[in-house]
């Protein structure tokens, strides 16, 4: 009975674990996709649809830089910084869907 319960808690104890990984996986529905950081990066099937998602979200924003950042676990991103006067934004998006991929 013992051995029941101490394995009950380890189990207990790796998905309570499993829980803390912070970069996105297909599951992570429930995180707000804003883009201000890795992990509620904005999940995009091309580069066409970064720049619509920042038309549509940063209106009156201007693109200073755009950089490739591999994650953690090897997740790809698209990092753009942008500004709109003095107020400087990141901006993160998933490309994983097709980044390293055959066109």
């Amino acid at each position: 009975m013992r051995s029941l319960a101490r394995c009950l808690g380890l189990t207990a104890l790796t998905l309570a674990l499993a829980g803390c990984v912070t970069e996105p996986g297909p599951l992570a529905g429930t995180v707000a996709r804003d883009g201000r950081s890795a992990d509620r990066a904005v999940p995009v099937s091309g580069v066409d649809a970064e720049y619509a998602w920042l038309a549509a979200n940063r209106p009156g924003w201007h693109l200073d830089r755009q950089d490739l950042q591999i994650g953690l676990f090897g997740r790809p991103y698209t990092v753009f910084t942008i500004s709109r006067g003095a107020e400087v934004q990141k901006v993160y998006f998933d490309i994983s869907s097709f980044y390293g991929k055959p066109a």
